[in-house]
């Protein structure tokens, strides 16, 4: 993964300067900014084999039937 950053303006030069391509997130914003301290890009990439999903609660009784 990589993150650039810069303005609105500059994002389509910087794309094609850094070959950005599909599949891409796009953050806009005050939050953005918060790249530069946060490096929330800057943890280990998730093993395919082994990846956690966010569900709603179930019961033992659920996982039984």
């Amino acid at each position: 993964q990589r993150v650039v950053l810069g303005c609105l303006e500059a994002l389509p030069d910087l794309a094609r300067q850094h070959a950005i391509t599909t599949p891409t997130l796009l953050i806009v914003g005050e939050v953005a900014a918060l790249a530069r301290d946060i490096h929330w890009f800057g943890a280990a990439p998730i093993d395919a084999e082994y990846a956690a999903v966010a569900a709603a609660p179930v019961s033992a009784l659920d996982l039984a039937a």
